[in-house]
C-alpha cells in the first residue's frame, strides 16, 4: 500500500543522529611491550650470549693437592636468537575524503589521513604485544616469497615450565615453577596472566577481603603476590592465551628493533594519499 503522507525514508536531507564527538580510546594495553626493555638490532638474526654460572658444591681439597681439570669444571656459554620480523600497518585515503566535513574531525582541525596514522600507531603497538606472546616462527623464503616471523615467548624454548593438564591454576604449581626457576638463578619477579588466570591468582586470597572504614571501599584484589620466592607483580594482559601464565624475570626481557618504526608517504599515484 503506497504511504499517503510524507515519511522519513522517502524525504531527502534529512540529517544523521550521528554523534558530533569522536570518542578516541587511550590504549593501555601493551603491557608486556611497553615493560621489556629496547636494544638495537644488527642483523635480521638477532643473536645474544647467556652465561650461567653453576651451583654451589662441596669441594674439600687435600693439602698440596694437585689441580686436575674436568669438563664439568667449566661453565658453558648458550647462544641464543630469534627472527626480525616486518610489522607494518597501510593507510589509503581519498583526497576528498581528507577535506569534507567530518563529524568528530571537522574539516579544519584534522586530515582523514592523519587521524588514520594516529590511529594506526596505536593498533602498531597492540600488534607488537601480541606479536611477542603468540607469533610462532616462520623461516624466510630464499626468494622473500615469505614473510619471516619471530618466535613469540610461548613459541621460544623456554626454561622453565609447568603443565597443570587441563586443570585450575593452583598456587602449589605456581610455587613449584617460582622454586625451579629460584633455584636456577632465575629472579621472577613479574606474572603476565590473562583474565581468567588473573582472577585465579586473586582467588588464592579472598580470605584477605578488606573493608576500609570512612572510604565505602571493599578491597578484594591481589596486584602482587608474595611466595617463599620472592614478591611477583601480577600483571593483566589480554593477549597471553586464556590456559597460559608468564612467570618472567622482567630485566631479562628485550625487544630487539633492527629498523625502528617510521611514517613513510607513498608517492601520489592515485587522487589519495
Amino acid at each position: 500500500m503506497a504511504q499517503t503522507f510524507l515519511v522519513t525514508n522517502i524525504q531527502k536531507g534529512n540529517r544523521e543522529d550521528l554523534k558530533n564527538v569522536l570518542s578516541d580510546l587511550t590504549y593501555k594495553k601493551t603491557p608486556f611491550f611497553s615493560m621489556c626493555g629496547k636494544v638495537d638490532s644488527k642483523a635480521i638474526l638477532h643473536e645474544w650470549m647467556e652465561d650461567t654460572l653453576q651451583g654451589g658444591r662441596l669441594n674439600a681439597r687435600a693439602e698440596g693437592f694437585t689441580p686436575t681439570p674436568a669438563a664439568a669444571d667449566n661453565d658453558i656459554r648458550t647462544r641464543r636468537s630469534n627472527n626480525c620480523e616486518i610489522i607494518a600497518e597501510i593507510i589509503s585515503v581519498s583526497r576528498t575524503q581528507n577535506v569534507v566535513d567530518k563529524a568528530g574531525l571537522g574539516s579544519g582541525a584534522m586530515s582523514e589521513y592523519d587521524h588514520q596514522l594516529e590511529r594506526k600507531m596505536k593498533r602498531l603497538a597492540l600488534n607488537w604485544n601480541l606479536t611477542l606472546w603468540q607469533q610462532v616462527a616462520v623461516t624466510r623464503d630464499a626468494d622473500a616469497g615469505t614473510a619471516g616471523a619471530m618466535s613469540g615467548y610461548f613459541d621460544a624454548d623456554n626454561d622453565h615450565t609447568k603443565n597443570a593438564g587441563g586443570a585450575l591454576l593452583t598456587d602449589l604449581l605456581y610455587n613449584q615453577l617460582a622454586q625451579e626457576m629460584v633455584e636456577d638463578g632465575v629472579d621472577p619477579d613479574t606474572v603476565f596472566a590473562a583474565g581468567f588466570n588473573k582472577r585465579q591468582i586473586s582467588s588464592w586470597g579472598t580470605s584477605n577481603r578488606r573493608y576500609v572504614e570512612g572510604e565505602k571501599k571493599l578491597t578484594d584484589v591481589v596486584n602482587e603476590y608474595e611466595s617463599d620466592w620472592g614478591t611477583q607483580k601480577i600483571v593483566f594482559d589480554k593477549d597471553i592465551p586464556i590456559a597460559q601464565i608468564a612467570l618472567t624475570q622482567i630485566d631479562q626481557c628485550k625487544v630487539a628493533m633492527l629498523d625502528p618504526f617510521q611514517h613513510i608517504r607513498l608517492p601520489h599515484t592515485i587522487d589519495g594519499e
